[in-house]
């Protein structure tokens, strides 16, 4: 299985109190990573569940990886892709099959 999810990034660059502006005067801010809440959801429900999922972040991939990521209709995110090449599109299809799984054992 694959779960496709975007991560958001902030932090970025801040100026320190020098006299000047000068590229030396610049200093990187911590950097944090978090998911949307509705990819951040279907990770955890995956985890609990003790499936084995690889985990791709769409924002991490490169622009030709994206492209073809869209072509197979990965167009949104939380997306997992079952073993057999069924999608399934957002936590609310992820949360049903995996009810529906629990529900034929």
């Amino acid at each position: 299985m694959k779960l496709y999810v975007n991560s958001i990034s902030t932090g970025g660059i801040e100026r320190s109190t020098g006299f000047l502006f000068h590229a030396c005067d610049l200093r990187a801010v911590k950097n944090i990573t978090f998911y949307s809440e509705e990819d951040e959801e279907a990770i955890e429900l995956l985890k609990s569940k003790n499936v084995s999922f690889d985990l791709i972040d769409l924002s991490n991939c490169s622009l030709v990886f994206k492209i073809k990521a869209k072509l197979k209709g990965i167009n949104s995110t939380p997306t997992l892709i079952l073993e057999g090449g069924a999608k399934l599109k957002g936590i609310k299809q992820i949360k049903a099959y995996f009810e529906k799984q629990t529900h034929s054992r």
